[in-house]
């Protein structure tokens, strides 16, 4: 029995469409890492910015963080342990806390920041809004610098009124805890 022409154009064009349908699914893969961590650290910080915003949307900033943490955290040579994440969302925690009590900047805090921040230059709500990398318990979620580069430590404004920081905190990446 012989395929008549048409049928077998038909085959190879079905064919080729299948391999790059194949590829295109192929290419929608993701290669990132602590998904899951930088959804509890950002949903963590969602939950917590009413204590520097009183009408900070809540229910918008998760929705955001659920998308936005699909790309997993900034270094993607360390998956974070379980404990890790738990200490970050802690540590987020404890800024609420502070904040909450009313602290201008973290030297009335006893969560530990990252090497290099000085707890007088940085407010509990610049922390938490945007800069939640900087704290020593959340340092993994960030990429480490170069080895040979030479970077100044974070300029933070202490006096950034909370409010102003607040979009940024929504758009803030993933990779901020990531």
């Amino acid at each position: 029995m012989r395929i008549p022409r048409r049928s077998l154009a038909h085959l190879l064009v079905a064919a080729g469409l299948a391999a790059g349908l194949g590829a295109l699914a192929a290419s929608c893969g993701t290669d990132a890492v602590g998904i899951e961590a930088c959804q509890q650290i950002e949903l963590a910080r969602c939950d917590e910015a009413p204590a520097c915003k009183a009408d900070f949307d809540v229910a918008h900033c998760r929705a955001f963080y659920r998308d936005q943490c699909l790309h997993g955290i900034e270094n993607v040579d360390h998956p974070p342990s379980d404990a890790e994440v738990s200490d970050c969302v802690a540590a987020i925690q404890g800024v609420a806390a502070c904040a909450r009590k009313g602290a201008t900047n973290m030297t009335a805090c006893s969560v530990p920041l990252v090497d290099g921040v000085l707890p007088a230059t940085i407010s509990p709500c610049d922390l938490l809004m945007s800069n939640a990398h900087l704290l020593q318990r959340c340092g993994f979620a960030t990429s480490p610098p170069d080895a040979g580069a030479v970077t100044p430590p974070p300029a933070v404004d202490a006096s950034v009124d909370a409010a102003s920081t607040s979009d940024a905190g929504a758009a803030d990446a993933a990779t901020d805890a990531g």
